[in-house]
């Protein structure tokens, strides 16, 4: 499909700027929500972080689920963990709703420590995120090796975490052709193209 440049005056209810995994993110469900919303997006869908990551889905942040609520207050780091843990199914089930042909896998996920401190902070993160209800084990090294890299060296404890999983990095992943730099995009809808140097109007 071949996008106009934008000309002239255009309006919207909401404006997301970026195509990467965010950016289309909040677009697509803005837009099933009903509200008018123009995704802008310089470059190619998507052509920077998301475009170039390993494709990992994880559930949560690096900082561990505690520290997030000590930084926000319970309420507000508790929604912000369930919203984290909830990541990868919500991931997956946008990928299932537009069947987008993106190789999605679930595998899973290994946390590894080599040595007694790193030891430490996965049995405090297992905790944490057992504490909560998620499907993690803390493993030894023996265990590790045995149920997932037989033949391997491994080393002093991991986390099985089932839920992430990797899936390719982004490309293809918005519904629909790839699109050219420059474009405005609206799911379902083919919105004018905007020029680098940006809008005009309001």
């Amino acid at each position: 499909m071949k996008w106009e440049a934008l000309q002239g005056d255009h309006a919207a209810d909401v404006v997301v700027i970026g195509g990467g995994i965010t950016g289309l993110s909040t677009a697509l469900h803005l837009a099933e929500a009903g509200i008018d919303v123009t995704l802008l997006e310089s470059g190619d869908i998507p052509s920077g972080g998301s475009g170039r990551s390993v494709g990992l889905v994880n559930a949560g942040l690096w900082i561990p689920p505690d520290d997030i609520r000590t930084v926000l207050g319970e309420a507000l780091g508790e929604r912000a963990n369930a919203i984290l843990g909830g990541a990868p199914a919500e991931v997956f089930s946008l990928i299932e709703r537009h069947g987008i042909d993106c190789q999605a896998t679930r595998t899973g996920s290994l946390h590894l420590a080599h040595n007694g401190g790193g030891e430490q902070e996965l049995a405090r993160r297992a905790e944490q995120f057992q504490r909560r209800g998620a499907p993690v084990e803390l493993l030894e090294a023996d265990a590790c090796r045995e149920r997932w890299v037989p033949g391997a060296s491994a080393g002093r404890f991991s986390i099985a975490e089932p839920a992430p999983s990797t899936p390719p990095p982004t490309h293809g992943a918005w519904p629909g052709p790839p699109r050219r730099p420059g474009h405005a995009c609206t799911p379902g809808v083919l919105p004018p193209a905007l020029p680098k140097r940006g809008m005009t109007g309001g």
